[in-house]
């Protein structure tokens, strides 16, 4: 964040949009490349380069022949997985059971905003859901 800016929260902040206008943490992008006929799911960075163990997982998903549908549901959970470790400014590499923590109270966050008050709040993802995307980001680690 610019140093010296002050940010009012307010219960409909997204806090990808906060990160991005301040110069923060920015949102990682999963793109479809061809390579000798075949769709590559690949998961690309701020500065557009690929996320190294995104990709090596889903190439190990790929040689397993998973169908192109199954690598884009997995690289969309791990989408939202380097995303929160973006926002939140983690290290990959140094992800505790903490940090997994957060992860799913993010996963739970209703419109992923942040909200200063909340008693009770619709998760925006079911409790299904959740166990999905975390069971891909522990396959992926």
């Amino acid at each position: 964040m610019v140093k010296g800016t002050k940010i009012t929260y307010t219960n409909d902040i997204n806090l990808l949009d906060i990160y991005r206008k301040y110069g923060g943490a920015k949102e990682v992008e999963l793109s479809i490349v061809q390579s000798k006929g075949k769709d590559i799911i690949v998961l690309l960075d701020d500065k557009m380069r690929i996320v190294k163990p995104v990709y090596d997982y889903l190439k190990y998903l790929r040689l397993k022949d998973r169908a192109v549908n199954t690598l884009k549901a997995n690289g969309t959970d791990l989408k939202i997985y380097w995303n929160f470790l973006n926002i939140k400014g983690y290290e990959y590499n140094e992800v505790t059971p903490d940090i997994i923590g957060e992860f799913v109270e993010f996963l739970r966050e209703p419109n992923d905003t942040y909200s200063v008050a909340t008693l009770y709040v619709e998760s925006q993802r079911t409790a299904r859901t959740v166990n999905r995307i975390l069971s891909n980001d522990q396959e992926a680690q």
